[in-house]
């Protein structure tokens, strides 16, 4: 019987080593695809997130002890709270777009975006409105990507809608349509025509 018990905790205690090395390449991934996001980044951030949670869903709290059960309680809620690949690349979009909106260079002086577009409405020189509006190249390409370089927010779109493909509700908006009492395909048309 007391091998039997041993056994179990010896199971138990694999389970729970596999449950907290698998979370710590969760979280190595994630601190990496917030750094930097990337494509590559994020998909690997992903993968573990998803070996994370399995194991931490196969690992069983009847052969451990109390400090162990709340470790495993704590990984589940940090995995829950992490979010998805889309945090990390909206975190980065938000921190490139303020850096460029805060710090935008123009004849001599660093203004901000506000202040690029408040003059902009108020200067009668139409050259030197371009210059200002030009000014502003910085800030569109922190979401848009150089061009012909690749786009954060086209990344970020990307990233939604294959989450949205894999999740058997649709997306957030075939979601409010159907709150509504409306089919996706009608609440697009209303959308349309109010463009």
């Amino acid at each position: 019987m007391l091998s039997l018990v041993l056994a179990g905790a010896l199971a138990a205690a694999t389970t729970l080593d596999d449950a907290e090395r698998a979370f710590a390449a969760f979280q190595d991934a994630d601190d990496a695809a917030r750094r930097a996001p990337s494509a590559r980044r994020l998909r690997a951030r992903d993968a573990k997130a998803g070996e994370a949670l399995a194991r931490l869903e196969a690992a069983d709290a009847a052969g451990i002890g109390p400090e162990d059960v709340r470790a495993l309680e704590t990984m589940r809620r940090a995995l829950a709270r992490s979010g998805g690949t889309d945090d990390a690349l909206s975190a980065s979009i938000y921190e490139l777009f303020g850096h460029a909106a805060e710090a935008i260079p123009f004849e001599g002086e660093s203004l901000d975006r506000l202040s690029i577009l408040g003059r902009l409405a108020a200067e009668p020189d139409p050259k030197r409105r371009k210059r200002l509006f030009l000014a502003l190249s910085g800030v569109w390409e922190s979401v848009a990507g150089r061009r012909g370089g690749a786009s954060p927010f086209a990344q970020l779109v990307a990233s939604r809608r294959e989450a949205w493909a894999r999740d058997p509700a649709g997306s957030p908006f075939e979601g409010k349509a159907r709150e509504w009492g409306l089919e996706p395909a009608e609440l697009e048309r209303w959308l349309v025509r109010v463009l």
